[in-house]
């Protein structure tokens, strides 16, 4: 994703006349409607460096999980992320495994912290 934030208004026509209202948007409210033309998409963009750098500094695991269990979801994970991240037309090789790795991190969403 390119320009302010994860918008895409910076990626339309200068001359499209919704930029003006977009703008104000981003002033108002921090973030434009852009950013729900594909809310998958700018969240996976937005949770992809997270999880990568979660990883790298977290320090324990949930307690219903070993330290390699948890890593290997946190990888999982991420794999599923940067798959939606890659691939604009969704067209997943495992499109079985991103939906198991997205519901492991609706499961596992409150153990996202250290």
């Amino acid at each position: 994703m390119s320009g302010v934030g994860y918008s895409l208004a910076p990626t339309l026509p200068q001359n499209d006349d919704r930029l003006e209202g977009f703008a104000r948007q981003r002033a108002e409210r921090g973030f434009d409607d852009t950013e729900t033309w594909s809310l998958a998409s700018t969240i996976a963009a937005f949770a992809l460096p997270r999880l990568k750098r979660f990883k790298e500094v977290n320090i324990g695991h949930p307690g219903d999980a070993t330290e390699e269990e948890w890593a290997a979801d946190v990888d999982e994970m991420i794999w599923a992320f940067q798959q939606i991240v890659d691939d604009e037309t969704w067209s997943f090789k495992e499109p079985e495994r991103v939906a198991a790795a997205l519901r492991l991190f609706g499961d596992r969403f409150l153990n996202l912290w250290w």
